[in-house]
């Protein structure tokens, strides 16, 4: 059975939980990640050098990076669940989850550490401020994209995995920046689609940041 290590609270843990719920995959949690005790990090360290979670344990195979993880998933389910159809639509879906790696989550994580896990008075304001316009024009791109091409989700009309890795932090974007969503209705929109997903409502909705 497919071990996922992590924090319930970690987006990046949220989005192989979700997907491996929406797969209907059956999985076992290891709790890990972040002030843990000793004997939990070395083990996890033992899987990732890098300490960090999500890690995934399958059939022999230990993977961290959490989009290689999403990957990894569609292509040993059903042929082409939640990875399009053509080339060209894996293109995209694969263009779409390297921005929320590599463009979107690094100017918004101290926006969401300054507000969702730093006392009042412990807050580095400027920083928060800094990172919440980073973020905005970052989620203006995807804004933009959603509106020009008129589709249901990111890629298409059917769900797919650039969702599922944008999908945790959307969430904690309009929930932390409320007015975002009469600026980005686009967003807000496709929002409201990943609400009616059950394993979005019980892996992302339901925990706590």
């Amino acid at each position: 059975m497919i071990t996922v290590w992590g924090r319930r609270n970690s987006a990046n843990v949220q989005k192989v939980l979700w997907l491996l719920d929406d797969l209907d995959t059956p999985w076992q949690h290891r709790d890990a990640g972040g002030t843990r005790e000793p004997e939990t990090r070395q083990e996890l360290l033992a899987r990732n050098p890098n300490g960090l979670v999500p890690v995934l344990e399958d059939d022999g195979l230990t993977l961290w990076e959490s989009n290689a993880i999403l990957r990894h998933l569609v292509r040993t389910a059903l042929p082409s669940a939640r990875y399009g159809n053509t080339p060209s639509e894996r293109a995209l879906i694969d263009q779409w989850m390297d921005w929320q790696l590599a463009t979107l989550w690094p100017p918004m994580l101290p926006f969401f550490i300054g507000l969702a896990r730093t006392a009042e008075d412990e807050r580095d304001h400027m920083a928060i401020e800094a990172g919440r316009q980073r973020t905005m024009d970052n989620f203006q791109i995807l804004e933009v994209w959603l509106g020009n091409g008129g589709t249901e989700y990111i890629v298409g009309a059917e769900l797919t995995v650039a969702d599922i890795a944008i999908g945790p932090f959307l969430h904690r974007w309009l929930l932390l920046e409320p007015s975002a969503s009469a600026e980005q209705p686009h967003l807000a929109a496709l929002y409201q689609r990943y609400r009616e997903h059950r394993a979005f409502q019980s892996r992302i909705m339901t925990q706590p940041f």
